[in-house]
């Protein structure tokens, strides 16, 4: 099943307080990112890209709008769209963008990570019955009258020990597999495609002290592509 997976998104998060904007900093960053957009969200709330974003928090854009760096109240994301071939070396390899980023923000800055995650997004392009019988291996009580389960909507989240940077730490690894509806064009006319999605958010528990510098946070992402693959080859096997 692996192979009939693609990766429509990634997102980084590092948790720390706020960088609110300003030139000096937005400079800094743009020796790494010449091209990106700064813009800043004011007077009320706004959802982008279906992120709900308060007075204050403001967003870094590259010029074609596919990666975003998002500064709100306590946290940090590194945001990638995508529409590429599920590997583990396209995970790795958008990871590393994630820690060079993070790098940079924490040299800048001078803070420290209170949490961090990787989560991609993944979109199933298989068989709808193989996923399906899929997730009928994962109930224990999956039929009712005789009749197995019908949807692919679930959750799950596992707390496991994971070594990061030379010390132990709690890291949750949290799945969500869903249906989203799309509107997609057929033949001019717009329609609703339902499309089996993937969600993992891999990330460190909270825990006050909890406490990363930008080694850690390096290991940390180094590791994430692994930690993704482990996670999706434990639920579908190879």
């Amino acid at each position: 099943m692996k192979q009939n997976f693609i990766i429509r998104g990634l997102r980084g998060s590092v948790f720390m307080p706020q960088i609110t904007f300003n030139w000096e900093f937005i400079s800094a960053i743009q020796t790494m990112l010449p091209n990106y957009i700064p813009s800043v969200i004011s007077d009320t709330p706004q959802v982008i890209k279906g992120m709900l974003l308060s007075p204050g928090d403001w967003i870094l854009s590259s010029p074609d709008d596919n990666i975003r760096i998002v500064f709100q109240a306590q946290k940090v994301d590194y945001i990638i769209n995508t529409n590429i071939e599920y590997t583990q070396d396209i995970v790795s390899t958008l990871a590393n963008n994630c820690n060079q980023i993070f790098k940079r923000i924490m040299e800048i800055t001078g803070m420290r990570a209170s949490r961090l995650a990787i989560a991609p997004t993944l979109e199933y392009k298989g068989d709808t019955t193989l996923f399906k019988n899929f997730v009928n291996k994962i109930y224990a009580k999956n039929t009712f009258k005789e009749s197995k389960v019908d949807n692919c909507d679930f959750s799950q989240v596992f707390r496991v020990d994971e070594e990061i940077n030379g010390k132990q730490f709690i890291v949750n690894y949290l799945s969500k597999f869903y249906v989203a509806t799309p509107i997609v064009v057929v033949n001019g006319i717009n329609t609703i495609q339902e499309v089996n999605m993937v969600d993992f958010d891999i990330n460190t528990f909270v825990n006050p002290e909890y406490s990363f510098d930008t080694n850690a946070t390096s290991d940390f992402f180094q590791k994430g592509a692994g930690f993704c693959s482990e996670f999706l080859l434990w639920y579908i096997g190879e």
